[in-house]
Formats: C-alpha cells, structure tokens, sequence
C-alpha cells in the first residue's frame, strides 16, 4: 500500500523543511522564499500553523498586508 500526500500537506511539509533548513528564523526563510516575513508569517498562519506564532506577530503581518494593498491602490 502507498500513501500519498494531499498538496496541503505538501505545502505544508515544504514551509516546515524550509523553516528548519534556516533555523527557525523567519526572517531568514522568508529571504531564502524571496517573500517578507509579514507574507511568511500569513503563509503559515494560513498553512495551519498559527498556532506556532504570537497573536501580535500575526497583527503585524496582517497590518502589513494592508497597508501594502491600499498602497497598491494608490
């Protein structure tokens, strides 16, 4: 019998591997995903794994997202 996994769980398992492979710092990874931190942290956040972060980085990343979108619509 083989397994496979879901492409959530795939992506998943990619933002845990490359996570790890830059010490846990997630302005380090998000430098190596060619993304900020604030779209790291909304990344796994989303991925399902918020639980992982402090409420006020998630703020932060989420205030961020929105100053960049009304940035974009100027």
């Amino acid at each position: 019998m083989s397994y496979r996994l879901s492409a959530a769980q795939m992506r998943r398992a990619y933002l845990l591997q490359q996570l790890a492979g830059c010490d846990w710092d997630l302005e380090k990874c998000a430098d190596a995903l060619q993304s900020t931190k604030g779209q790291l942290v909304l990344r796994l956040k989303y991925a399902g794994f918020g639980y992982f972060l402090h409420p006020h980085v998630i703020d932060g990343a989420r205030a961020e997202a929105r100053r960049r979108r009304q940035a974009a619509k100027t």
